[in-house]
């Protein structure tokens, strides 16, 4: 597994993020192996002195089917 990934904290209390995360796994019963890349997104707040904060996250932005075999 491989993450890419930044984040973006303005102080004004927005924060934004971007995670691409690689994944190759071999699968069952003697098949060869899949890979596949996934792209999560998120916009957040975080309140004034740290007293907590809201988050809005894009899971899987392009949806990419895939199955985990774990």
């Amino acid at each position: 597994m491989l993450i890419l990934g930044g984040k973006y904290f303005d102080s004004s209390g927005f924060t934004a993020f971007s995670e691409a995360s690689w994944r190759k796994q071999e699968l069952p019963f003697g098949e060869d192996y899949a890979d596949f890349w996934l792209l999560d997104l998120g916009l957040g707040y975080e309140f004034p002195r740290r007293r907590g904060g809201v988050s809005l996250i894009f899971g899987n932005v392009f949806d990419q089917e895939f199955s985990l075999n774990q």
